[in-house]
């Protein structure tokens, strides 16, 4: 924790960290609103201006949580980038503290956004913790909420190649197209993930029925995704490209023509009339199979081809995305805090 932090201070903000429940009812006073208002105001981390419930969400220290709420600590405060407990919670993907705090109530806005737009549902999908998202949902959060950059979650899930999220959010009714307009250079979800080469991404977006512009279908060609099975071959090279290629072969031929003797010129065209595949193996005196070898094979050939573009390995399927547990709605009973008075009255 911080060196300049009063000693009182710090030694909260490492009680919550270590989900010390006793050491933080040692330190704290009893529920008292003015006190309790003062007390979160002093113990906030000097630089993030994180408060001991924030870093209580983000460990999944529950006991540490259940302490904090009371004796006053508010679940909505915010760090200085407007963060709640709760995008701290959702940004490690601490299931059971989003669902305690959504289980207080209105106090907790599974909606709030920080300064720049985000809601937790965003950190969640951008973190790549699909029980995370499936949790937010379940509590209610909006699925194509934007950022201030007009992101949605899905941008999120797309970018950091989370497949069981992005499928958890096209579940709930997200925007497979979703963008920030036509005023705006926001990419959509597909373009994004395929951009970064997320394959099975953009195979879930697409089956969702996300459009596939001819940019993706260029990268989905050229990676040979299972994708792009029937579309053709890859786009032709550019003209600037083939010409560039029909030039150096063009002087090298004429090179060829002006330095060769009339003999060596009707060998060389023996040569390249006859030569389609030669190997060439060396086998030591002891008549063991040779370690390696040398093969030279015909630049048009189907072997050639092939070694130019082997088959890619087959990919793994991608799993099942299984639900979180059942929200945690004995929290407020299992730690006493049903009976508590004005639980968001800091």
């Amino acid at each position: 924790m911080a060196a300049d932090a009063t000693p009182p201070a710090r030694a909260i903000l490492d009680a919550a960290a270590r989900d010390d429940a006793k050491s933080l009812l040692a330190l704290l006073p009893e529920r008292d609103a003015p006190v309790a208002r003062r007390t979160t105001e002093t113990t906030r981390d000097p630089w993030t201006r994180a408060g001991p419930i924030h870093l209580a969400c983000e460990r999944g220290a529950m006991d540490a949580l259940a302490a904090l709420l009371r004796v006053g600590f508010d679940p909505a405060d915010v760090d200085d980038e407007d963060a709640t407990p709760l995008h701290y919670a959702a940004a490690r993907g601490e299931v059971a503290a989003i669902d305690a705090l959504l289980a207080l109530g209105g106090g907790v806005d599974v909606d709030a956004t920080d300064v720049r737009g985000l809601t937790p549902l965003h950190f969640a999908s951008g973190a790549g913790k699909p029980l995370a998202v499936v949790a937010l949902l379940r509590g209610g959060a909006r699925v194509d909420a934007k950022s201030r950059d007009h992101r949605a979650p899905l941008h999120y899930a797309a970018a950091v190649g989370c497949v069981k999220s992005a499928e958890a959010l096209l579940r709930a009714g997200a925007g497979a197209d979703a963008d920030g307009g036509a005023r705006t250079k926001t990419k959509t979800p597909v373009v994004v993930a395929a951009e970064r080469r997320w394959e099975f991404v953009v195979e879930a977006l697409a089956r969702a029925g996300a459009a596939l512009d001819d940019d993706v279908k260029a990268i989905a060609r050229k990676e040979r995704w299972a994708i792009a099975e029937g579309w053709g071959p890859p786009p032709p090279a550019t003209k600037t490209a083939v010409e560039a290629t029909a030039a150096m072969a063009a002087t090298a031929t004429a090179t060829a023509t002006a330095t060769a003797t009339p003999r060596s010129t009707r060998v060389t065209a023996s040569v390249a009339k006859t030569f389609t595949t030669t190997t060439t193996t060396t086998r030591p005196a002891s008549g063991r199979r040779p370690v390696s070898g040398r093969k030279t094979v015909a630049a048009g050939s189907t072997v050639a081809a092939r070694r130019r573009a082997p088959a890619p390995p087959p990919e793994p399927p991608v799993p099942e995305v299984k639900p979180p547990p059942a929200p945690n709605a004995t929290f407020l009973a299992r730690y006493g805090l049903a009976d508590v008075p004005g639980l968001f009255q800091a």
